[in-house]
């Protein structure tokens, strides 16, 4: 994820990001044959396919930055300090007075060179599409029913982060060009600065999504029990992006500024070793939250085990879920699973994070709350009256009809009374 020195990260990123990477191309194709980079979907901005394409673009360009360095790591080779009989890696040249002595080979050097400048690239895009999540999370969040994702200034935040990343990191690298200490260093302390705004965008949006979260929660209906496991997800997804951010963010702020602080490299390989690894780990846990976000197989909230095998699009609103409740699990809930358990509900629902459906999903549980919440105080009430008519009527009601007035949609039937015999106690 960086090129702060040591020794054997190259090649254990190279190798993590390379699986990474097809695992992910085989993710896309299993579960929608690339259905998502479809041109119409791409152009409304479609959250999925955005991501997607975001994804296919770093995980490739960080998996050839690494497996350059390596192959620079290992062609290049190792030196021997005389003196102290240390070995180390072969520095790019030696620098007496004004003079550089190049120790490399002129086309290893232009290859170090341009992958440097595919690294920024690479960050800007990894910050980017962190952003992108954070900023349509803090929108699902507190907007219900208002304007589109990409007309709110949370769209105009995450863009504008993108194109000062596509600055500042190719900047970065060229301002600091002449130092080989900063040159490999300072970009990955942009990067890490921008981890750390992530972490605290995650914690945000974190307190947010539960908010949000509890003033859904009672619903009925399948569609909005999944619509509140999705939010469950995205909480979940949250808390490991800022787990992944801080790993990461700490490990990189740690060796970058001390290099920086004293203008020369981490000579300890133990300390070097301990934050590059915990680095990669980090990394490891972004790359795969990112996949697991847009393309979740099953997730598990609260008893339901969604499954994701259906599709849907921006542009149509289209949306496809089915609750799938048959002979086979009900045979399977007798024979092995205790009857206090709650039930199971599998979904389908593969549809991608877009904007409209989730919000409409979300205004129609607000919707259905405030009927519950009006149909409950209008039986309380009919309750009341209804009473106090009985006992002053004699008991008059028609008994073919009900006592309370019939609920709303989505909501179970009050059980029906009938009225009561008493014409053996009020004969006399």
């Amino acid at each position: 994820m960086l090129y702060v020195d040591s020794d054997f990260s190259f090649v254990e990123r190279a190798i993590i990001d390379v699986w990474v990477c097809l695992w992910f191309i085989q993710r896309v194709w299993s579960t929608d044959r690339f259905d998502c980079l479809q041109w119409s979907k791409l152009r409304n901005f479609d959250i999925k396919s955005i991501i997607t394409l975001l994804l296919l673009l770093m995980l490739p360009g960080q998996s050839l930055f690494d497996i350059i360095w390596t192959y620079l790591k290992y062609n290049e080779g190792f030196v021997i300090d005389k003196v102290t009989n240390e070995i180390f890696p072969k520095p790019e040249y030696l620098q007496y007075g004004n003079t550089k002595i190049y120790l490399w080979t002129d086309k290893d050097i232009i290859l170090k060179r341009t992958s440097e400048y595919m690294l920024s690239l690479v960050f800007a895009f990894q910050t980017g599409t962190l952003a992108l999540l954070q900023a349509f999370w803090s929108h699902l969040s507190s907007q219900i029913g208002g304007k589109p994702f990409i007309r709110t200034w949370k769209f105009k935040f995450y863009v504008s982060w993108v194109v000062i990343s596509f600055i500042i990191f190719p900047m970065a690298r060229f301002l600091t060009r002449e130092n080989e200490v900063f040159v490999e260093n300072v970009p990955p302390f942009i990067f890490s600065t921008q981890l750390l705004i992530v972490f605290l965008l995650g914690i945000k949006n974190g307190k947010r999504l539960n908010k949000l979260l509890d003033s859904i929660k009672h619903t009925y209906s399948p569609s909005g029990q999944e619509t509140i496991s999705r939010i469950h997800y995205f909480i979940e997804m949250n808390r490991s992006i800022m787990f992944g951010s801080l790993m990461m963010c700490i490990a990189l702020l740690t060796t970058t500024l001390n290099t920086i602080a004293f203008n020369q490299a981490i000579k300890s390989k133990l300390f070097m070793d301990f934050h590059i690894i915990h680095a990669n780990f980090g990394s490891l846990i972004l790359w795969v939250t990112m996949i697991l976000i847009i393309y979740p197989r099953y997730y598990i909230s609260s008893g339901r085990i969604m499954d994701t095998s259906s599709y849907s699009t921006l542009d149509d609103h289209y949306y496809h879920a089915s609750l799938e409740m048959g002979n086979n699990q009900s045979e399977k809930l007798k024979n092995g699973i205790k009857k206090d358990r709650p039930t199971s509900f599998i979904v389908n629902s593969s549809q991608p994070i877009t904007n409209d459906i989730i919000k409409k999903s979300i205004s129609s549980l607000l919707e259905e709350q405030k009927q519950q919440f009006e149909y409950f105080r209008h039986k309380t009430s009919a309750s009341f009256s209804s009473t106090t008519t009985i006992a002053t009527s004699n008991f008059s009601h028609d008994p073919t009809s009900p006592l309370f007035p019939p609920p709303p949609p989505l909501i179970p039937p009050p059980t029906i009374y009938e009225k009561p015999s008493y014409n053996n106690k009020y004969k006399s």
